[in-house]
């Protein structure tokens, strides 16, 4: 397996703190079956924040301590990506990392809510000819509340990732609800770990393939799984057939409308 997204890189952002728990959580990937995974740290607008060449270089020197511990991983360059107005700019002018020097750049939206100009950054992202992949975007709760946001946007050619903790209710209730209706729908394109030190976030690969492979099936299963090989090949991604969510019965004010 590949996961695309893991604070595995050490002292850089609130993932790994040492050498020694970034080898750590590279273990628990490895017992999970990931055989590569990309290293993600935050890519900050206004705070802390690797160059491309940067990142290349911390993940060569921890590459070098991964194979020198014996642990087969294979440590990849990325980054995720704060949205910010002027990202457009900065990936322009080749400040920014993407996900294995591909095309596809990890894209984090606020927690809180969507911010007014998404969209216009989306657009800016896909005239540069790069592809935008939301970030766990079950966890924002604005999307909670309207998962057809996501619906629109996927239409055009953005591409989502959600948690393997989410299903397994590490973000709470609704992250977990919506994660699973994400999945149901066709809304999301990767399942990654979002690891941030040793383990239940770094083990949880393997958990949540298991949960989409009981709830979604084996066919959605390994699309995820493909699609996570096909990104750090620069490739296109499976086709998908995405549909908008109607919530049933009354509304409650909870996520999509549904009581727990």
């Amino acid at each position: 397996m590949i996961d695309i997204h893991a604070h595995i890189l050490p002292n850089v952002d609130d993932g790994a703190g040492d050498y020694a728990e970034g080898l750590a959580i590279a273990r628990d990937l490895v017992d999970c079956g990931v055989e590569k995974v990309i290293s993600t740290p935050h890519f900050l607008g206004n705070g802390p924040r690797l160059t491309p060449e940067e990142t290349k270089e911390k993940t060569t020197i921890f590459q070098e301590k991964v194979d020198k511990e014996g642990i087969p991983l294979k440590i990849l360059p990325g980054a995720e990506v704060f949205i910010t107005v002027d990202l457009g700019k900065m990936v322009d002018n080749g400040e920014v990392p993407t996900l294995n020097e591909t095309r596809y750049l990890l894209l984090e939206l606020p927690l809180e809510k969507v911010p007014s100009f998404t969209e216009n950054v989306f657009f800016d992202l896909k005239v540069l000819g790069y592809i935008p992949v939301i970030a766990h975007p079950e966890r924002n709760a604005d999307i909670q509340k309207n998962p057809n946001l996501l619906f629109s946007w996927v239409n055009d050619g953005i591409k989502v990732q959600i948690n393997a903790g989410s299903l397994m209710g590490y973000y709470g209730k609704r992250a977990r609800k919506a994660a699973k209706i994400l999945l149901r729908k066709q809304l999301s394109h990767f399942l990654a770990s979002d690891a941030h030190s040793p383990g239940k976030n770094s083990s949880c690969l393997r958990k949540g393939l298991k949960i989409v492979r009981r709830t979604n099936g084996k066919i959605r299963a390994k699309g995820l799984v493909e699609n996570a090989k096909r990104l750090i090949e620069n490739k296109e991604l499976l086709p998908s057939e995405p549909s908008p969510y109607v919530p049933s019965g009354k509304l409650t004010g909870l996520v999509f409308g549904e009581k727990f």
